[in-house]
């Protein structure tokens, strides 16, 4: 959005810029100066190319200026489109001046044309031209009701316009590159957190079920043996039934594992952490497996 504000933008200053300086050539002007040489100038009659004035006039130089040496030039053409008479500083064949006119006298609607691989800003104007002649009586004024056509080369412009706009779109496309790269790796990082939460959640719900098969696998195995012993005196049953206290205790420490967990990760804090005796676990639950590894010989 802010490349094609500052396209826009520069679009607009430019267009007006050559509006400008095509409603500049308008103000060219025709003046005369003394001079100390005896000089005739022939000056064309408005309205007939080629043609003199009635007159000669003696002791005068004829001058243009308000175009200077700018791309551009101006053609008059009658009512009907035909070529009357060039005002150019632009060394142009006639057919270039003729194909231009008559380009822009066929599309009064459109402003730019082709010519001569370049493009040309075009105005019509539908008004009278004006010629001031100084002379040692006074000033002759000579007009016709003529169409002046202008023509502004913007070809620079636009292909300054054409280079801002490739310029804009390629640092654009990587800027929506890094963007994208950008919030792809924020995202990833956002998730990462969860991921791991759930990773941990799935791992946590498979070790606890894992250690539930221990306890579980005592108290059957133990209510297997008493089962199988039903003449005996409690008294006689008694290992087996410690071994079914030592089952469901390690349930309980299991279940109240699971429940203080929970309250850790509700609350952020860290575990308690205590020393163990390793041998005295592997003793205490190979002694509650004994019946189960003896029914299986191991």
């Amino acid at each position: 959005a802010a490349f094609t504000a500052v396209y826009v933008a520069n679009s607009a200053s430019i267009l007006a810029q050559n509006q400008r300086s095509l409603e500049a050539l308008a103000d060219t002007r025709v003046s005369v100066s003394s001079s100390d040489e005896d000089t005739s100038l022939s000056l064309p009659l408005p309205g007939q190319e080629g043609g003199t004035a009635a007159e000669v006039y003696e002791e005068s130089v004829f001058s243009m200026a308000g175009t200077g040496s700018a791309p551009a030039f101006s053609v008059t053409v009658g009512n009907s489109g035909n070529l009357l008479a060039v005002d150019s500083f632009l060394d142009l064949p006639r057919e270039a001046y003729e194909q231009a006119a008559a380009q822009a006298w066929e599309n009064p609607d459109e402003s730019v044309l082709e010519l001569l691989g370049r493009q040309w800003l075009y105005a019509i104007n539908s008004a009278e031209s004006h010629a001031f002649v100084g002379t040692s009586n006074g000033i002759v004024v000579t007009t016709s009701g003529d169409n002046q056509i202008r023509f502004l080369d913007i070809t620079e412009s636009q292909t300054g316009l054409r280079t801002l706009l490739i310029t804009l779109i390629v640092i654009g496309l990587v800027a929506l590159a890094a963007i994208f790269a950008s919030s792809l790796l924020l995202a990833n990082r956002s998730v990462k957190p969860i991921a791991w939460a759930l990773e941990q959640q799935r791992r946590f719900v498979a070790d606890a079920s894992h250690e539930l098969k221990t306890p579980l696998a005592i108290i059957t195995t133990n209510s297997d043996a008493l089962l199988a012993n039903q003449e005996q005196t409690i008294a006689s049953q008694r290992e087996w039934l410690d071994y079914l206290r030592i089952g469901t205790d390690r349930m309980t420490r299991l279940i109240d594992e699971l429940l203080g967990f929970a309250r850790i990760e509700e609350k952020s804090a860290t575990r308690p952490v205590e020393q163990i005796d390793l041998s005295a676990e592997v003793h205490t639950t190979l002694s509650a497996l004994r019946a189960a590894l003896q029914a299986r010989h191991l």
